[in-house]
């Protein structure tokens, strides 16, 4: 099987996008989920067998962590008690399941074919599905990177605008910061190697500070007055429709897609067999984190709920402010807040060490004029500026990490994570998956073709909706 997939992919000449990728794919994607500290993974680089346990498990677990914890309790919103933790735990449990499908599924075409390697997720694909479905998920990849970098842009923005209390919108600091994504389509080495150390400390102490800024405004809303501490309509229960729920799982399934980054990691260990134990252990404890905050930060703020939960973070609020949709929102940051606020501008930084230049490297190498241009050539200089604009702009257009978020996740995540691998599983070991295995992969099939449709819609709905509300609200 894994030889016959090999004849049919391509000579590495007639694919300089992909070629150029395919490499580092398992490190962008393993975070096309979670803007968290992908630096960590950049360290990883040339360990190939030398990776223990519990350095991987550490490593996952911190690139499932990070600008995740700011939004996540905002997700309850429109899918309330249940619905939320129950999109969370499905997200959690789809994607342990994945993980160990790609591992089976390499393990069967080692013993196949012991000359074949993995070391990102295109080798994957390619050996098990054909390099039409590895061109795929290279080009979605790179996609959903680029996303990911607005993403980021609008994370430091928004963050900026809490810990400097600036009157500054956050479109007209997406602007402003055009410089700031130029500086980093020069990173190198050593940029990974210090954002490697203060990316892992700064996610660490988000995850504490976001917890106990819950806990402050949860006491804040005890103070108010009854009738405004149970108001019909300030929590939910369930979803209030399909492409609701539909957007919620696109969100979680961005906190869990580690799935992608199993070859990379798997090549890279001590005892690779260990790795469905590392990446359980590590979706567990994320889970555990994450769904901690979720339930904390929606019990404090309710269903108003700021989609940056650190914009609730604030003091000297008006005189019966609790009467207000934006309650949360009015007042001056905390210290905490600030202090939250910085943090996350500097995780974004760390980041941005490897998400930009990465992103940068494969839109270059899809246009021949800049495919083999020399460092600070014209070609790579005016690629790396047309970067940092088209960035910003878009940043500025649609300043929505939330919403945006959800739909990358949605258009690229539920198929890279949850349907190529249950496609490649099945391919692999055709005829030999017991009938209640194919009825439960089915399902996850399907359920990954729900949220890849109605996420697309609910993200997109959603975006309209505050599109046409910042339009009213400028008229």
């Amino acid at each position: 099987m894994g030889g016959d997939r090999a004849d049919e992919m391509e000579p590495e000449s007639t694919r300089p996008l992909h070629a150029n990728f395919a490499r580092a794919a398992s490190i962008s994607s393993a975070d096309v989920a979670g803007v968290p500290c992908t630096a960590s993974f950049a360290s990883l680089q040339h360990v190939t067998g030398q990776l223990s346990t519990l350095a991987a498990t550490s490593n996952l677990f911190l690139s499932m962590t990070g600008t995740t914890l700011i939004g996540v309790a905002a997700e309850m919103r429109s899918t309330g008690w249940v619905g939320g933790p129950s999109l969370m735990l499905l997200g959690a449990l789809m994607s342990t399941e994945c993980a160990r499908l790609v591992s089976l599924t390499i393990d069967e075409l080692t013993q196949t074919n012991p000359e074949l390697s993995f070391d990102a997720y295109r080798d994957f694909v390619d050996q098990s599905l054909g390099s039409k479905w590895g061109r795929y998920a290279d080009i979605s990849s790179a996609i959903a990177v680029f996303g990911m970098c607005c993403n980021g842009l609008i994370i430091v923005a928004s963050n900026l605008r809490i810990c400097m209390s600036s009157a500054i919108g956050i479109r007209e600091l997406s602007l402003i910061l055009i410089p700031f994504s130029l500086v980093y389509t020069f990173a190198n080495n050593k940029w990974l190697k210090v954002s490697s150390i203060v990316g892992p400390a700064v996610c660490i102490g988000c995850v504490g500070v976001v917890g106990a800024g819950s806990a402050a405004a949860l006491q804040e809303r005890l103070a108010w007055p009854p009738a405004y501490q149970n108001v019909h309509g300030f929590f939910r229960y369930w979803p209030q429709s399909a492409s609701e729920a539909g957007e919620v799982a696109a969100y979680m399934f961005y906190c869990f897609a580690i799935v992608v980054s199993v070859p990379f990691m798997k090549s890279r260990m001590k005892s690779p067999q260990r790795l469905p134990c590392t990446t359980n252990t590590s979706i567990l404890c994320c889970f555990l984190v994450l769904g901690t905050v979720m339930c904390l930060g929606y019990m404090a703020f309710g269903s108003k709920v700021p989609d940056n939960i650190v914009d609730g973070f604030r003091s000297d609020r008006p005189p019966e402010y609790y009467k207000e949709q934006d309650c949360w929102q009015l007042g001056e940051p905390t210290v905490l807040g600030r202090v939250m606020g910085a943090m996350m501008v500097i995780h974004v930084m760390a980041t941005d060490t490897v998400y930009v230049p990465l992103c940068v490297s494969c839109i270059g190498a899809g246009f021949p004029i800049t495919r083999n241009a020399a460092a600070c050539s014209i070609p790579d200089i005016g690629l790396k500026i047309s970067f940092s604009l088209a960035r910003s702009l878009l940043a500025a257009f649609l300043p929505y990490f939330l919403e945006v978020t959800a739909l990358v996740s949605a258009l690229f995540n539920a198929s890279i994570n949850i349907i190529l691998p249950i496609a490649a599983y099945h391919q692999v070991f055709k005829g030999r998956i017991p009938v209640i295995v194919r009825i439960l992969h089915g399902i996850m099939f399907i359920f990954g073709l729900f949220v890849a449709v109605l996420g697309t819609i609910g993200a997109t709905q959603s975006i309209i909706a505050k599109v046409k509300s910042d339009l009213g609200a400028s008229s």
